[in-house]
Parts: C-alpha cells; sequence; structure tokens
C-alpha cells in the first residue's frame, strides 16, 4: 500500500512511501497491469506500465505541477510511438487517462528530455539464506540441511 494503490481503477505510485527513502519497484495492479517505477529523493523518475488484459488505464498524474507527462507506447518489434494522454481534475487529484493494448508497455516521464538521459540499471537481489526477523515475527525458516 505503500508503494502502489489501485483499489477504486485509478493507479497511485508511491502514495504514502516517505520522500526521504529511495524505491524502486515492480507489482501488480487492478485492471491487469504490472506496474515498475522508481522514486529517489521525493520524485518518481519514471512510471512503466505493461497492460496484460489491454483497455483504459487511469493513473494519479505523478508530476501534476510540471504540466502534461510524456507517455510512450513501446512494443516488441515495432517502433516507439507517442500516445495521447487525457487528464481531468477528480477533486484534488489529476487522473491521466488512456486506451491500452493487451501485451504493450507505456513508459510515462516527466519530460521528453528525460529520454535522453535514459539508464538501464540491471539490479540483482542479494540472496538471503536466514529468515527475517522483527521481534517476535519470523519471515523464512532455517535450512534444514
Amino acid at each position: 500500500e505503500m508503494l502502489i494503490q489501485s483499489y477504486d481503477g485509478t493507479i497511485r505510485i508511491c502514495p504514502a512511501v516517505p520522500s526521504t527513502w529511495n524505491v524502486r519497484f515492480d507489482l501488480a495492479a487492478a485492471g491487469g497491469f504490472r506496474v515498475s517505477a522508481e522514486q529517489k529523493s521525493g520524485r518518481i523518475l519514471f512510471v512503466s506500465l505493461e497492460s496484460r488484459l489491454g483497455g483504459p488505464c487511469e493513473l494519479h498524474h505523478p508530476w501534476p505541477v510540471e504540466g502534461q507527462a510524456v507517455c510512450l507506447e513501446v512494443a516488441p518489434g515495432s517502433p516507439t510511438q507517442r500516445v495521447a494522454l487525457s487528464e481531468t481534475l477528480v477533486g484534488a487529484e489529476q487522473i491521466l487517462h488512456w486506451q491500452t493494448v493487451a501485451g504493450r508497455r507505456y513508459l510515462l516521464v516527466r519530460r521528453e528530455t528525460d529520454l535522453q538521459t535514459w539508464n538501464v540499471a540491471e539490479e540483482t537481489p542479494e540472496r538471503r539464506l536466514t529468515p527475517r526477523t522483527l521481534r517476535q515475527a519470523i519471515l523464512g525458516r532455517e535450512r534444514l540441511f
């Protein structure tokens, strides 16, 4: 719930992440979306959505004070295309809307110039061999061999 919320059909990125935390995630959202995003120093750097079912997508605007976001449709074997976003105001929230196609990925950035400095960072998490503990709670099991 800190990283992503989609309980009402609108996807919200990092709604409860403290601005001092740096996070990167890849999680499922309602509506058949797989969402990847990164927040660093209190700013969302990018949002990537893979549409598994197709259909409409509603996303809480990650950069509402900076104007319209840039959305690109990324499909293997075809050129990257810019996607037209529509924007509505629902209460105090700015919501971005667009139609998605099943199996396609959509990349949202603040400005077109953000793509010029785009880097893909490969990360391999460390393998944990012991269970995690917090007071009386234990996540995982000791190795039995």
